[in-house]
C-alpha cells in the first residue's frame, strides 16, 4: 500500500485555546513522554478552537431568509439577464 493511500491512525485532541492556560506544544511534548509509549497511533493532532466571547453573544452571524425566498432562483435570473 503506497503512503498516499494508507490510512493513518490519528489521534485528535481538541483544546480550548486559553492565553494562560497549558499550551499546545506543552499538550504534544505530555503525549510524547507519558502517552505516545502506550498508545498504537501514528501521530497526534491538536485542534485548538477559540472560546466563546462576549461579541459572540452580542452579534448573528446567521443569515436567514424568509420562508418564500429562494436566493438560488435570483442568481439564476441574474445569469439570464446579465
Amino acid at each position: 500500500m503506497s503512503e498516499s493511500t494508507k490510512k493513518e491512525n490519528i489521534l485528535y485532541i481538541h483544546w480550548t485555546y486559553q492565553p494562560k492556560g497549558i499550551q499546545s506544544y506543552e499538550v504534544r511534548q505530555l503525549y510524547n513522554q507519558i502517552l505516545k509509549p502506550s498508545l498504537d497511533y501514528d501521530c497526534m493532532t491538536i485542534a485548538l478552537s477559540r472560546p466563546k466571547n462576549l461579541r459572540d453573544a452580542l452579534t448573528c452571524s446567521a443569515l436567514r431568509t424568509q420562508p418564500n425566498l429562494n436566493v438560488q432562483n435570483f442568481v439564476n435570473k441574474l445569469k439570464e439577464n446579465p
